[in-house]
């Protein structure tokens, strides 16, 4: 379904199909599970602001501007910066004994 979509996941087709999962999870506040730590390969659309409209038969290329990517913190920011992926990793926080979770974001361009 993903595919069909071009990874969009604001459709509501997957939308649909994410809430029916959703139901299906056993596990009572799930954020705070040691099942949710690692590393997360996202296989959607990378969902940054300022997406650059794919050419027909391009749509699986996601594209932006670095200006878009980094809220223009970094020149050029007319650059074009394609992601190939986008990994997140989950790991338990050590900072107080409350469950607490850092995440960190590594894309590769």
């Amino acid at each position: 379904m993903l595919y069909k979509h071009f990874g969009d996941t604001t459709q509501p087709e997957i939308l649909k199909a994410i809430g029916v999962l959703a139901a299906l999870n056993p596990t009572v506040k799930s954020a705070y599970s040691s099942l949710i730590l690692g590393d997360w390969k996202l296989i959607s659309a990378p969902n940054f602001p300022g997406i650059i409209t794919p050419k027909p038969g391009k749509e699986f290329v996601y594209q932006f501007t670095l200006g878009s990517m980094s809220n223009n913190l970094y020149q050029p920011s007319n650059l074009v910066c394609t992601v190939n992926s986008v990994i997140n990793t989950i790991t338990k926080s050590d900072h107080n004994s409350n469950p607490q979770l850092n995440a960190e974001n590594i894309c590769s361009l």
